[in-house]
């Protein structure tokens, strides 16, 4: 979309929009529900705990405290994992409180879940994709073999095999 600034009544200088700015009211209004404020715990949170314990856990909820002492951070992790981050939660408290601000976070609960499900509005990765291999019929192997048949080199003839095979089953 592009967004106009006015210049003289009717004149505008167009641009287009960054498509963050698009999306920054909407993600806002997300964390906002689940408590955690501008949304960079949810969107930054593999940077902010570090790759592991980022992998381990998963930000569920930032509750305000009542005496205004910091918030509360409660994190999902898998049962078999929440002694291993329990012990990290003093490392988790201060990576959360170097991007927040001091004394933003005061305390961390964890919640064991069964899986780590992402939070709603949030995509999953795509899975990498492997074609399926698919074996030729003898007979085809068979020719491809007699093909490559005067290579001396194992490891080439292999190659070259499958490749044959491959062609030959195309046909």
């Amino acid at each position: 979309m592009a967004e106009g600034k006015h210049i003289d009544g009717d004149r505008r200088i167009h641009r287009f929009a960054p498509a963050a700015a698009l999306i920054a009211a909407p993600v806002a209004a997300v964390g906002r529900r689940r408590g955690l404020g501008d949304g960079r715990l949810l969107a930054h949170w593999a940077e902010i705990a570090g790759s592991e314990l980022g992998r381990l856990t998963r930000p569920v909820k930032l509750s305000r405290s009542r005496g205004g002492q910091g918030a509360t951070l409660t994190l999902a992790c898998e049962g078999a994992q929440a002694p291993v981050v329990q012990m990290r939660a003093p490392e988790i408290l201060a990576r959360v409180n170097t991007v927040m601000g001091p004394g933003a976070v005061g305390r961390i609960v964890l919640i064991q879940s069964a899986g780590l499900a992402l939070p709603s509005g949030m995509a999953e990765p795509p899975a990498p994709w492997t074609a399926a291999p698919r074996a030729a019929p003898a007979e085809v192997t068979g020719k491809a073999a007699d093909l490559v048949a005067g290579v001396a080199d194992p490891g080439l003839r292999r190659a070259l095999e499958g490749l044959a095979a491959r062609i030959l089953a195309r046909r």
